[in-house]
């Protein structure tokens, strides 16, 4: 995926939200969403490493994210073609324009667990 992503964007000359926007649409349960909201929501920088840096987050603690996302489309009853990574993209996106609703920060926690909070 890693090559794919930058054959996109450095072949076609995509920039990285229309190149996530293209991967997302072909590969739902493989390759997050990333505009603006979604760098807000994730706490991340904008530049062609942002996929990395999601893909990093969503494997940390065996994928526990997106077990969360299977846990939301189950409560609220989506249909599971749904992929639980297209979930965390609409919750993250939601709430990305709400920053410090409950975190006091980004919507998902990407501090290390060695951190101090």
């Amino acid at each position: 995926m890693h090559r794919l992503w930058h054959l996109v964007f450095h072949v076609h000359g995509l920039g990285v939200v229309s190149t996530s926007k293209l991967l997302a649409r072909k590969r739902a349960d493989l390759v997050p969403v990333y505009d603006t909201m979604i760098s807000t929501g994730w706490d991340l920088q904008t530049n062609e490493n942002s996929w990395e840096a999601m893909h990093a987050l969503l494997c940390k603690n065996e994928g526990a994210l997106l077990a969360v996302g299977e846990q939301i489309r189950g409560l609220a009853g989506i249909p599971r073609y749904v992929a639980p990574l297209r979930v965390l993209d609409a919750v993250v996106w939601h709430t990305g324009s709400k920053p410090n609703w409950n975190t006091g920060g980004s919507v998902v926690d990407t501090r290390d667990d060695e951190r101090e909070p």
